[in-house]
């Protein structure tokens, strides 16, 4: 990348930006890491997960649209991958606070299963396996 900005603008570095409002596109003027998540990177399972989960936020996000609880969720979420080993059961609770914080949690109730969160949000195995398919080519 020929940035100025480089390394800090790469997948699931967490930085404070400041921005200028052009008239068709907003402009970087400087970034500051605050965490650049490397352990994420270091396998495929963890990788996939927070792709996952990053896959969830963007989904249910508008484009510059505040969002705290479910940026605060994202940012523990992936520091729970970087040191949790059990990552289902990370996968788990972040797909119960993502229910709880876009207030549906109680229309599929508390006992989540993997398999209720994907018929309605998305597959989390088939990112995995895409991302698989991808490591290999």
């Amino acid at each position: 990348m020929r940035s100025k900005f480089g390394g800090r603008l790469e997948l699931f570095v967490h930085n404070q930006a400041l921005l200028v409002e052009g008239k068709e596109l907003d402009q970087l003027s400087q970034v500051e890491t605050i965490d650049a998540f490397y352990p994420l990177r270091e396998s495929l399972d963890t990788l996939a997960a927070a792709s996952y989960f990053v896959w969830l936020v963007d989904k249910a996000t508008e484009e510059k649209q505040v969002n705290q609880p479910l940026f605060e969720l994202l940012l523990g979420g992936l520091r729970q991958l970087t040191e949790d080993e059990d990552l289902a059961k990370v996968r788990r609770g972040f797909q119960h606070g993502f229910l709880a914080a876009e207030g549906i949690l109680p229309q599929l109730g508390e006992d989540l299963t993997d398999s209720a969160f994907q018929e309605h949000f998305g597959d989390y195995a088939s990112l995995k396996r895409n991302l698989g398919e991808f490591e290999h080519a």
